[in-house]
């Protein structure tokens, strides 16, 4: 039976996955409209939505734990892949939060440094398994507000990802274009 707050939505979900099923360039996401739309039951119904190839992994910006900085952010979201694979019967390794925050006394680099690190191993199981992660952020606007870390950082970091890793692809949701967040988001 169909979720009733998925009626019409259909669509958006079939293009997604044609699109994520183009091998050679994953796609990168924005889905945007007016707040009650219906965008976050949208993305929470992914994973009955999409085909088992993929991994939809929801990250709600709106908590204020997720975007206490650069350590808290990158954490949050291999927490989320780490349960999501998990519970999909792939292991990966636990990235140490500890090793994180400790990273961090260097410098933020250095915590996108652990993390890429620790990527590459999610990266090479989600390619034995032949599954894509979707990264789904929603309220992904509240990025640009957080002063906490640095959003040059976080934005190049997300642009090595989208270039340089086939098996990870990411989705925006929220209530502005990239466009509206300033030049930084579009180039």
């Amino acid at each position: 039976s169909q979720n009733s707050l998925c009626v019409g939505r259909d669509d958006i979900a079939r293009y997604l996955d044609e699109s994520l099923k183009e091998v050679k360039h994953r796609s990168t996401f924005l889905l945007y409209g007016e707040r009650r739309m219906g965008k976050t039951s949208l993305l929470l119904q992914l994973t009955n939505s999409l085909g088992s190839s993929y991994l939809p992994i929801f990250y709600d910006l709106q908590s204020r734990r997720m975007t206490s900085g650069a350590d808290a952010f990158l954490y949050g979201l291999a927490e989320n892949i780490q349960d999501e694979m998990s519970l999909r019967g792939i292991k990966v390794r636990n990235l140490n939060s500890a090793s994180l925050k400790d990273s961090l006394l260097i410098n933020e680099n250095a915590a996108y440094d652990l993390f890429n690190r620790w990527f590459d191993g999610v990266e090479k199981e989600l390619e034995k398994a032949e599954r894509t992660i979707l990264i789904c952020f929603d309220e992904y606007e509240i990025l640009a507000e957080v002063g906490s870390f640095s959003i040059n950082l976080l934005l190049d970091w997300l642009r090595s990802t989208i270039q340089n890793r086939s098996h990870i692809a990411f989705l925006f949701c929220g209530v502005r274009t990239f466009d509206e967040l300033g030049i930084e988001w579009v180039n």
